[in-house]
């Protein structure tokens, strides 16, 4: 689209001098038929006046030449003017199309650039939420191990406790009995004292 925007608008350019060459060229070519046309009734008002001149009725055929000449000349730079002129306005309706095409999809190019870097921000962001959320699972789930271990800890001591506490128990009742025994030891002996005695 840049080469047809680009190609075209050398090829206005171009046609804009030619246009302007020829609107020149009309333009001298007019003024030249205006001064021929002057000059043609001014002989001819002469050669009325006096009628048995021939130069000036020979003046007067060469000027009408010029002029048929010059009129034909300015029939033909016209119709050429009229068609570069044509063709020129023709392309530059092409260039601004294609210019206001071009700023359309420029546009749209920013607007979906600008809908592409949205989106990469969405999906960062939904990127970090994922890594956010994993370190959450892996935080609640270090918790939860830390809390069954705590759990079988405080069990084991409570089953430690309970252990120790019937040992203590049984031990307290061993050591009722030794005295019980170390009652009875020391009766049987102050009983046998006495009985050697």
């Amino acid at each position: 689209m840049v080469t047809k925007i680009s190609t075209s608008t050398t090829k206005v350019v171009t046609l804009r001098e030619k246009v302007t060459k020829l609107k020149t060229t009309l333009d001298t070519k007019k003024a030249e038929l205006l001064e021929t046309t002057k000059t043609l009734r001014s002989k001819q008002e002469f050669a009325e006046k006096n009628p048995n001149g021939t130069a000036a009725n020979v003046a007067i055929s060469e000027l009408k030449v010029e002029i048929t000449t010059i009129e034909k000349l300015l029939k033909t730079t016209r119709t050429e003017y009229v068609k570069v002129y044509a063709e020129s306005l023709s392309l530059q309706k092409l260039i601004d199309f294609f210019s206001t095409q071009k700023k359309e999809y420029e546009d749209e190019i920013k607007t979906q650039e600008e809908l592409i870097e949205d989106q990469k921000a969405i999906v960062e962001e939904q990127k970090e939420k994922a890594k956010v959320e994993e370190k959450v699972k892996a935080v609640v789930k270090a918790q939860n191990l830390v809390f069954s271990t705590h759990q079988k800890v405080v069990e084991m001591e409570e089953e430690l406790s309970e252990a120790k506490k019937t040992k203590e128990e049984k031990l307290a009742a061993l050591n009722g009995e030794k005295a019980d025994e170390d009652k009875k030891l020391k009766l049987q002996q102050d009983e046998l004292k006495k009985l050697e005695s």
